[in-house]
């Protein structure tokens, strides 16, 4: 399926898009207002994956190491080896602890990997889709030369199967035969 399909399965969602601009859609769809749980098991090597937004790289291997260490400081070793083998990281204790060692400088960007499981997204980022305002103008003006194309198409239709109705009760005469 493509981008641009699902991009118009999205568009078409919001009520009266046909009116609003490519900003005010672009803007609805990028709306963070869907809660996103993340409750599969994690792995020291899911959380080195982590990317953090503001340098564009890996949690890493360093990261992880901080947060090993941060943890087994504060007495948390059972979370050191729970993680080896995998486990979720959505518990409010958890999401408390990483956004914590953040805040306070001894893990930095352990609160990406907080948002990493448990965070607010928008409807754009559930199905996976990077769009652009002028991508929506260009797939809202196809998507209104559709309904446009399809609504000329209806009344020709209309007119077609009245002309037919029409044809069909005709008595034969010349004089009263049905104009299309």
């Amino acid at each position: 399926m493509s981008a641009n399909f699902d991009l118009r399965l999205l568009i078409v969602s919001i009520t009266n898009w046909q009116v609003l601009s490519p900003s005010s859609l672009f803007e609805t769809l990028s709306d963070e207002n869907i809660s996103f749980r993340d409750e599969r098991d994690w792995t020291w090597k899911g959380i080195a994956d982590v990317i953090i937004p503001e340098t564009n790289t890996r949690f890493g291997r360093e990261g992880c190491k901080k947060l090993q260490d941060a943890l087994l400081a504060s007495g948390e070793g059972l979370w050191v080896s729970q993680i080896s083998v995998g486990m979720p990281l959505t518990d409010p204790e958890i999401q408390g602890v990483l956004r914590y060692l953040d805040q306070v400088g001894a893990v930095p960007g352990a609160r990406f990997i907080a948002d990493a499981v448990l965070r607010q997204i928008s409807v754009l980022e559930q199905h996976n889709i990077t769009t652009t305002v002028e991508e929506i103008a260009q797939v809202q003006a196809s998507m209104k030369l559709d309904l446009y194309v399809e609504a000329q198409i209806d009344k020709k239709q209309d007119q077609l199967n009245t002309y037919k109705e029409a044809m069909n009760l005709w008595d034969g005469n010349p004089e009263t035969e049905p104009r299309f």
